[in-house]
């Protein structure tokens, strides 16, 4: 019986942890949609996420609207999902079994065969490609790009910060030309290397990045400035007030038809 919960105990640890998306098991928590990151920081996942990255693209009106429309789908996946968890551990478990099984008599084709079927399988992973699937047709080339941009920085493991990594991104996404490049690669080695021995300095951390930013500034032309300052904005802002916000109500009921015959 120990055995078992050990292994029940494992699933769902597997879930929350391979998922990045919240799972309800019966009598459990929910996974927060703010969650600490490796260094504290806010690191994004589910609806909440999905929140971020629209709030940041400055959506005209009748994409808004897609938007909407899109998130509540997303949402109703989701609650369709939680309505059938304890199907779903059941045939996890199952396959983990079947994974480690293959895995033991080394036949990695078979465990690589099986370690699809549950990336495939993982709650809210259907539902989040088929919401950007969806949401990429109703936006423009450079909002995609954003999309992009902002789904990386919202699933990074070191949580939603504006870090030199990101800048380096968002520098390398403005179409430079070849000396801009080489430019941006001797600043890189030179932000890593000043970085190294700041680890646990954030206050001396965030100068570095502040250099790199406006070393960035002065290899880009006019029009790339203006576009990199932008991103940059974007990617400083702080998702506290991306809680998630409840599901649009119901509409209200149909009026009652009148009645066809006359005053008694």
């Amino acid at each position: 019986m120990l055995r078992g919960l050990c292994t029940v105990c494992a699933v769902g640890l597997f879930v929350g942890f391979a998922t990045g998306q919240e799972v309800v098991a019966p009598g459990a928590a929910p996974t927060p949609a703010l969650v600490p990151g490796k260094t504290g920081a806010t690191t994004l996942r589910g609806d909440t996420k999905l929140r971020y990255i629209g709030r940041r693209l400055a959506l005209t009106a009748d994409q808004q609207r897609q938007y909407d429309d899109l998130l509540e789908t997303y949402r109703l996946s989701i609650d369709a999902e939680n309505q059938d968890q304890a199907a779903y551990l059941t045939q996890l478990k199952e396959l983990i079994s079947q994974q480690t099984q293959a895995e033991q008599a080394g036949d990695r084709a078979r465990a690589d065969e099986i370690r699809r079927q549950i990336n495939e399988t993982r709650p809210g992973v259907r539902a989040e490609r088929e919401f950007f699937l969806n949401l990429e047709k109703h936006l423009t080339p450079e909002q995609n790009e954003l999309v992009k941009l902002l789904r990386s920085h919202a699933e990074s493991p070191g949580g939603v910060e504006l870090t030199t990594l990101y800048v380096l991104r968002t520098a390398r996404a403005l179409d430079l030309n070849e000396e801009q490049k080489r430019g941006v690669d001797e600043l890189q080695r030179g932000a890593f290397s000043a970085m190294n021995p700041l680890v646990g300095q954030p206050p001396a951390r965030e100068t570095v990045r502040d250099k790199l930013i406006a070393d960035v500034r002065v290899l880009l032309n006019p029009a790339q400035q203006k576009r990199f300052d932008e991103r940059i904005d974007i990617l400083r802002s702080r998702p506290g007030d991306e809680q998630p916000t409840p599901a649009r109500p119901a509409p209200p009921p149909a009026p009652a038809a009148p009645s066809s015959g006359g005053p008694g």
